[in-house]
C-alpha cells in the first residue's frame, strides 16, 4: 500500500504526495478513516497516510504525471 502525506485540502478533496513527489487526488467520500478528517486545519500539519491508487481515474497532472485518485485513505502512523 503506497504511503505519503496530507498536501493541501479544501471541502471536497485534499491532495496526497509520495515521497517520490507524485501527486494523488481523494474525494473526502474515498477516506475511509474519518478521524483524518478532525486533522484538517490551517496550518495543515503533517499527516502521514496509507492509501489505494485507482490508476483508471485521474484529475489533472502535474509535472510528474498524472494525478491519480486516491482511495480507501488512512492515517498511517509509525510506532
Amino acid at each position: 500500500m503506497p504511503q505519503g502525506f496530507v498536501r493541501s485540502f479544501g471541502k471536497k478533496a485534499i491532495t496526497i504526495q509520495t515521497q517520490d513527489r507524485k501527486q494523488y487526488y481523494a474525494p473526502i467520500e474515498n477516506i475511509s478513516d474519518k478521524n483524518l478528517l478532525n486533522h484538517l486545519q490551517h496550518p495543515l500539519p503533517y499527516i502521514p497516510v496509507q492509501f489505494d491508487i485507482d490508476s483508471n481515474s485521474h484529475s489533472g497532472t502535474t509535472k510528474f504525471g498524472p494525478r491519480f485518485y486516491a482511495t480507501n485513505i488512512h492515517i498511517h502512523l509509525v510506532i
